[in-house]
């Protein structure tokens, strides 16, 4: 791009009518770069809209449109910050030089069966926005789960006998999911499944609620990422590891939230980087 105050101090006579050309040429041209339309979602949080301002776009651009599935860890519960959702919004704008746009469907509380059923209808703003989507983000199943059975030395000398039923019922309720998703949003999209770091508390908070509780709890976090890996690859979706990440570093507090239960600020950006590398935005 030249540099403008040069340009501005060369001495150019042009006539009256072909500068008014020029100056309609202009304007034209700016309009290319104005801001997008806003965008809204029917999820807790506010969507992210790229803006081609930044970019010296070609013409029209196709939007890179992410839909955010789940439960209250896409939601950004907890966090008074972007969710992961948002900066991997922002990033594809960065990487693809086009606007991004996202579509945040998370629910706190959401069980796999609960978005089975999010996904059933025919006609809703959930299925027109998959049917434009990009890429999709699939965070879901720590909800199937009671949390009171960890503390139960019982259930830590089992394995993970107390959660049986609920573990067998977990890959088929979320392969229908997966299916639902990959048949609206077509053979193209990006379908990324994330693992947990923990279904229930980790860190300090989990620690304050003894060894039981964090052995039980892990055990049972271990069980649940395997099968919502094998039913991701299954599926033809990719699956993202939360649980080496967050736990590589030994204790994962400075990754979650006071709650000890979701994302703190860093955590969301953490699970942001791990996307946007599975999903070839970086």
């Amino acid at each position: 791009m030249p540099d403008r105050a040069g340009w501005r101090r060369q001495r150019v006579v042009v006539p009256l009518a072909l500068a008014l050309v020029v100056a309609v040429l202009l304007l034209l041209a700016a309009g290319v770069h104005g801001r997008s339309s806003a965008t809204v979602t029917s999820g807790p949080l506010p969507a992210f809209q790229g803006q081609a301002a930044h970019y010296p776009l070609p013409g029209p651009a196709r939007p890179e449109r992410i839909v955010v599935l789940g439960d209250s860890v896409p939601a950004g519960v907890a966090c008074s910050c972007p969710s992961f959702g948002e900066l991997l919004a922002r990033t594809a704008t960065l990487a693809t030089r086009r606007p991004a746009v996202l579509d945040n469907y998370a629910l706190g509380g959401l069980t796999t069966a609960g978005l089975a059923a999010q996904l059933s209808a025919d006609g809703t703003p959930l299925v027109a926005a998959l049917r434009r989507a990009t890429t999709v983000t699939v965070t879901i199943g720590a909800n199937d789960f009671d949390s009171a059975q960890a503390e139960k030395p019982a259930c830590e000398t089992s394995g993970t006998a107390c959660f049986g039923a609920d573990l067998a019922a977990l890959p088929g309720s979320l392969r229908a999911s997966l299916d639902r998703i990959r048949a609206l949003a077509g053979p193209n999209a990006r379908i990324l499944v994330t693992g947990y770091w923990n279904v229930f508390l980790d860190g300090d908070v989990a620690a304050a609620r003894g060894g039981v509780y964090v052995r039980s709890s892990d055990t049972l976090t271990r069980a649940v990422d395997a099968r919502i890996a094998r039913t991701a690859r299954a599926a033809g979706a990719r699956y993202i590891d939360l649980y080496g990440p967050f736990k590589g570093g030994g204790n994962p507090t400075p990754l979650l939230a006071p709650d000890g239960d979701h994302p703190s600020a860093a955590g969301h950006r953490l699970i942001s980087r791990l996307l946007a590398h599975a999903s070839g935005l970086t």
